[in-house]
C-alpha cells in the first residue's frame, strides 16, 4: 500500500475516533480534540509531494533557474526580468509532478515577504539557496538570511542536505580560477552562518543551458550543470521522503503520547471522582444508619415507658 493511501485510512481513523470522542462527557474533550487536529496535519504534510522552495535576492537568477530545471517543450512558467517579477510564491511540478519546486520573492524585498519565507522554510523538504556567482561572495543580507535558516532548521545531518547553496550565471565568470575563488569564499561563509558544510552545492548556468537547447547542442546543456542539479534532485527523492516519513513518526509519536497523558489524566479524575462518590454515599449511608439507630433506640424508650405507665 503506498504512503499516500495509508495516511488516507489514517485521516479516516482518526476523523472516526474524534467523532466518537465528540459524542462524551469528558472534561478533556477540548484538548485531546486540539491534539487529533494537530495529529492530522502532521499526517497531511507527509501526503503533500516534496517541496523544494528556491529562496535568493532578486536578480540572483532564481526564476530563470527554475525555468531551466522544468525543462520541457512547453512556454516558461517563470516570468523573469529586471524588475521584480514574481510577487508570491508559486509551485511548479517537477520530476514528472513527484516533486514541487516553489519560486519565492526576492528574500531583500519587505517584511511580508520575510514572513513568508519563515512559512515556506518550515514546510520545506529541500531549500535552494541562489547567489549568482556574477555578485562575487555573499553579501550581508544573503549572510542574514542564511542564519535566519540556521535557527528555524535543527542542527543535524539533516541540515547538510536540506539547504543546498546554488551558484548561478557561472558563464559570466570566463576565469576559472576566479569562479572557483569565489565558490570557495561563499562556502566558508556559508559554513561559519549554517555551522555545517553542505552535502551537495551547484554551480550552473541557466542561460547556456537554454542556449544548448535553442542552438540543439548537448554538450553545452551539459556544461550548463542544470541536468546535474536536477538529476540530484531526481535521486534525493526517497531521502526526502524517508526523512519526511522520521519527521511524521516522531512528532506523531508526541502527539499521541500527548493524548493518551490527557486521556489518563481523565481517566484518573473521573475514578477520583468516582471514589468520592462512593466514599460520600458511605458516609451518607453511616449516618442515615445512625440517624436510624436513633429514631429506634428513641422509638424503644417510648414504648417501655408506655408500658411501664399502661401497668
Amino acid at each position: 500500500m503506498s504512503a499516500k493511501y495509508a495516511n488516507a485510512g489514517i485521516t479516516t481513523s482518526l476523523g472516526d475516533f474524534k467523532s466518537c470522542l465528540a459524542e462524551t462527557d469528558l472534561n478533556c474533550h477540548g484538548e485531546v480534540s486540539t491534539a487529533f487536529d494537530e495529529l492530522e496535519e502532521l499526517v497531511g504534510t507527509f501526503m503533500v509531494r516534496p517541496k523544494i522552495v528556491v529562496f535568493g535576492m532578486l536578480k540572483q537568477g532564481k526564476s530563470t533557474l527554475i525555468n531551466a530545471l522544468l525543462d520541457g517543450d512547453r512556454e516558461n512558467p517563470c516570468r523573469t526580468g529586471a524588475a521584480r517579477m514574481t510577487v508570491k510564491e508559486e509551485e511548479f511540478p517537477l520530476c514528472d509532478g513527484r516533486l514541487l519546486i516553489v519560486d519565492t520573492p526576492g528574500t531583500d524585498s519587505d517584511e511580508a515577504d520575510n514572513d513568508l519565507a519563515v512559512r515556506l522554510t518550515k514546510s520545506a523538504s529541500i531549500i535552494l539557496f541562489i547567489h549568482s556567482i556574477d555578485n562575487g561572495e555573499y553579501q550581508l543580507g544573503e549572510l542574514d538570511f542564511l542564519n535566519m535558516l540556521g535557527k528555524l532548521i535543527p542542527l543535524s545531518e539533516d541540515r547538510r542536505r536540506q539547504i543546498i547553496p546554488v551558484f548561478t550565471k557561472s558563464d559570466r565568470k570566463h576565469n576559472h580560477g576566479d569562479r572557483a575563488k569565489i565558490i570557495e569564499t561563499c562556502l566558508k561563509q556559508y559554513k561559519l552562518v549554517i555551522k555545517v558544510e553542505p552535502k551537495y552545492y551547484s554551480c550552473n548556468s541557466a542561460e547556456r543551458y537554454f542556449a544548448g537547447r535553442e542552438e540543439e547542442r548537448p554538450q553545452l546543456i551539459q556544461l550548463s550543470e542544470i541536468p546535474t542539479l536536477r538529476s540530484y534532485l531526481e535521486s534525493i527523492e526517497n531521502k526526502v521522503l524517508d526523512n519526511s516519513h522520521k519527521r511524521l513518526v516522531t512528532s506523531a509519536r508526541c502527539k499521541v503520547e500527548t493524548i493518551l497523558n490527557q486521556l489518563k489524566e481523565e481517566e484518573t479524575r473521573i475514578i477520583e471522582e468516582a471514589i468520592e462518590k462512593v466514599s460520600s454515599i458511605e458516609d451518607d449511608q453511616i449516618k442515615t444508619n445512625r440517624l436510624l439507630n436513633e429514631l429506634f433506640d428513641a422509638h424503644t424508650k417510648e414504648i417501655k415507658l408506655c408500658n411501664r405507665g399502661g401497668g
